[in-house]
């Protein structure tokens, strides 16, 4: 079945789908073919969210509570794998040396992570967005 993606919105398949080909520029050659152009704003007016959730910056805030927690736990399981693979490397300087730009990229990551959640923060702050990300 060929789905073609349109920044506007999707076409769905006629049932005959040999009569639907694909073009090089993107763009679908339908013949005599029933395609149906749909807005993806007419399919999202259909779908029932729960009330707090309006657009596409509170579905961020929302996962915000559950990407923070993940990153912590990446954290530590990089650690440790980090730490296990410099304690087995028995002196070789070629795995010393991967076992550290492991921990090193680690905490280089989580430094990003603690940034993106403090700079959120303060322009949450400073425009007053009453934006819940803790």
């Amino acid at each position: 079945m060929n789905h073609q993606f349109d920044c506007i919105g999707y076409i769905y398949p006629s049932s005959n789908p040999s009569s639907s080909t694909t073009t090089g520029t993107g763009s679908t050659a339908t013949g005599d073919s029933k395609d149906v152009m749909v807005s993806l704003n007419q399919v999202l007016a259909d779908v029932k969210f729960p009330s707090d959730i309006r657009d596409l910056g509170s579905i961020i805030s929302k996962l915000l509570k559950f990407i923070y927690p993940i990153a912590g736990v990446g954290l530590l399981v990089f650690l440790i794998y980090g730490g296990f693979a410099y304690l087995t490397s028995a002196g070789d300087p070629k795995k010393m040396e991967a076992a550290k730009g492991i921990i090193t990229t680690a905490i280089i990551g989580f430094i990003i992570v603690i940034i993106a959640f403090w700079v959120t923060e303060i322009i949450n702050y400073i425009f007053n967005l009453k934006i819940p990300l803790s």
